[in-house]
């Protein structure tokens, strides 16, 4: 999946919830989320660890109605 589209999609939504590999991630618009376009991966951190996820191994986004960023 290409890493613009989901930087974009995060902006309008939110929040997204990523599956890469059997592991679900939830993403939000607030979070220190990097996306590197270049690479095609996104980093980011949560409480127990750092992250770093290869956008082409995504599965599946989900995006919840009602979470548009106004």
């Amino acid at each position: 999946m290409d890493v613009s589209f989901l930087q974009e999609e995060l902006k309008r939504w939110g929040e997204l919830i990523i599956t890469v590999g059997g592991s679900t991630f939830e993403i939000h618009g607030g979070d220190n989320v990097q996306f590197d376009i270049q690479k095609n991966i996104i980093k980011f951190s949560a409480p127990d660890a750092q992250y770093i996820l290869n956008a082409n191994s995504i599965a599946v986004v989900k995006m919840h109605l009602g979470h548009i960023a106004q």
